[in-house]
């Protein structure tokens, strides 16, 4: 009866709708307009979209940090028929794809600090760095199933030895090391909205570089770590959700430390969905609509035209839903894009940042859309 209830409940458009309304409050909240919030809402034929847009950002930053765990699955297999104790095996691997991950991110600052501080010549650096964790890792590899490999095959023939010594201390680390610079885009992302307190020295920015680039790792690696571990008698649809669970939770967890990761993600809802654009324009404005002595002409670059009926201005279009458009100064652009930084677990740092952001929005207005028009930018 319960569930019953609850599935009459939450049908798909009460689901995109709550969606959609906590991505517009959020975004909204952060810029401290909330005033504008009940006004807009009013087109729920758009709710929908909006749920879409956001899904669809999910889904793009998921990809982005974890690359590496698809990557992962695809080298390690989640059965083999030879191997009665592959199940140790493939834990083995699993726990041999982290520390070849932190090993390499370890080796790479390490390598930047002695070329940076000791000006050392960088290819010589990073060429014996590479050659060292490479080299790491097949040691690493080799202790790691040299018990559980040679218990199954030193009953089995020579081809096949050949063929899993070759697979499972050769070929499998080597991928599983090459994969390590897949992280290269998703922690360069992450690094440029990294912003240690100030004054940073060379060694506060490498702790919280290394910090963030062990959260991403640690959580990057969990929908496969979920995909490889489950029982093979489960359906394929009870995998997917295991696996997009995992990636949820993984995301969830990062953003207690990468603190801007829903702020990209409600970022590029809002582009996408053209909710948003962070592109300066000009506006016309009807001075009986909207009178120009309300408005700061230095700030809005007021010019008024011949007839004096009418103005333009220079603003961003923060905001747009419903019959609502939020136009704001173009100097809030550049509280917007700082109020994406962040520092590892700093949630004061981002109220901080927030308060910026929602005292530079205080100088937007909401207008109506047909109030005001966009003209060809100048």
């Amino acid at each position: 009866m319960i569930k019953r209830s609850l599935m009459s409940v939450l049908t798909p458009t009460f689901i995109s709708a709550f969606m959609a309304l906590g991505t517009l409050w959020f975004y909204l909240g952060r810029m401290g307009r909330l005033d504008v919030f009940l006004e807009s809402i009013s087109f729920k034929d758009l709710f929908i979209v909006v749920a879409l847009f956001l899904a669809g950002s999910v889904a793009m930053i998921c990809l982005v940090f974890y690359i590496p765990s698809l990557l992962v699955s695809l080298i390690i297999k989640k059965e083999n028929t030879i191997f009665y104790n592959y199940q140790t095996i493939k834990d083995n691997l699993i726990r041999l794809s982290l520390i070849i991950y932190l090993l390499a991110i370890t080796v790479f600052f390490v390598a930047v600090w002695f070329v940076d501080a000791k000006k050392y010549a960088g290819w010589l650096v990073f060429t014996m760095a590479g050659s060292g964790a490479l080299l790491i890792t097949l040691i690493i590899a080799y202790f790691f199933n040299r018990k559980a490999v040679s218990e199954v095959l030193q009953f089995k023939n020579k081809r096949i030895k050949k063929e899993y010594y070759r697979k499972f201390y050769f070929f499998i680390p080597v991928s599983l090391f090459l994969i390590s610079f897949m992280y290269a885009y998703p922690l360069s992302l992450i690094f440029g909205k990294l912003h240690p307190p100030e004054p940073a020295g060379d060694r506060k920015v490498m702790m919280y570089a290394t910090l963030t680039s062990l959260v991403v790792i640690l959580f990057s690696l969990l929908p496969v770590t979920v995909y490889l571990r489950g029982k093979s008698t489960e359906g394929l649809s009870v995998r997917i959700v295991k696996v997009i669970s995992a990636a949820l939770a993984g995301l969830f967890f990062m953003s207690w430390i990468i603190t801007s990761i829903p702020v990209l993600i409600i970022n590029g809802t809002m582009k996408l969905s053209g909710i948003a654009d962070f592109h300066p324009h000009v506006y016309l404005v009807q001075d009986k609509d909207y009178p120009a002595e309300l408005l700061d002409k230095v700030l809005w670059k007021l010019t008024p035209l011949q007839n004096q009926e009418r103005y333009v201005i220079h603003g961003v279009t923060m905001y747009s839903f419903g019959d609502i458009r939020l136009i704001c100064p173009v100097k809030v652009l550049n509280a917007y894009v700082n109020s994406m930084t962040f520092r590892p677990g700093d949630r004061a740092y981002d109220q901080q940042l927030n308060k910026a952001l929602a005292a530079a929005a205080q100088d937007c207005i909401p207008f109506s859309k047909n109030e005001v028009k966009a003209l060809q930018s100048r």
